[in-house]
């Protein structure tokens, strides 16, 4: 069983762990990606820096030991006058996919974003990043931009 719930701020381990997760992230379809721990000790600042702010939704899934298994980090904005929901980062341990973790954490997300009276909820994902882009499908969501880039 698993409790979904926002990141406790009170808990700077829990939200240094978050930020670990979610820089280290790329590893998974980017072999050459490399994250520090000045990366994560960045990110952690940054991510309780917003811990007032009322438009950006940290959650954490957590297993019975109380161990992170899942997160959803979102942040609302108004781009071309609409109310956005950037999901800036999703991820579920890779013992717990397959499993309603990912759904659960989109649920609620999406609960609370219409509080928020957003219209559109996106994500940029990596074009390598298969799995995400499978379970995004899943859920409802549909392609809308590529981004095409080159080192010069």
């Amino acid at each position: 069983m698993s409790i979904i719930r926002e990141i406790d701020f009170a808990n700077f381990s829990e939200v240094m762990s978050c930020a670990k997760i979610h820089n280290n992230m790329p590893i998974s379809w980017d072999s050459s990606f490399k994250n520090t721990k000045q990366d994560d000790k960045w990110l952690a600042e940054k991510i309780f820096s917003n811990k007032d702010n009322a438009d950006t939704l940290y959650l954490v899934a957590l297993n019975d030991n109380n161990n992170i298994i899942g997160i959803q980090w979102t942040i609302v904005n108004v781009q071309h006058n609409k109310k956005v929901g950037n999901i800036i980062s999703i991820w579920v341990a890779p013992n717990c996919r397959n499993s309603i973790i990912a759904k659960k954490l989109n649920q609620k997300t999406e609960a609370w974003a219409k509080t928020k009276d957003v219209q559109i909820l996106e994500a940029h994902i990596h074009k390598n990043n298969f799995k995400v882009l499978k379970l995004s499908a899943l859920m409802g969501y549909k392609s809308s931009f590529i981004k095409i880039e080159k080192t010069i």
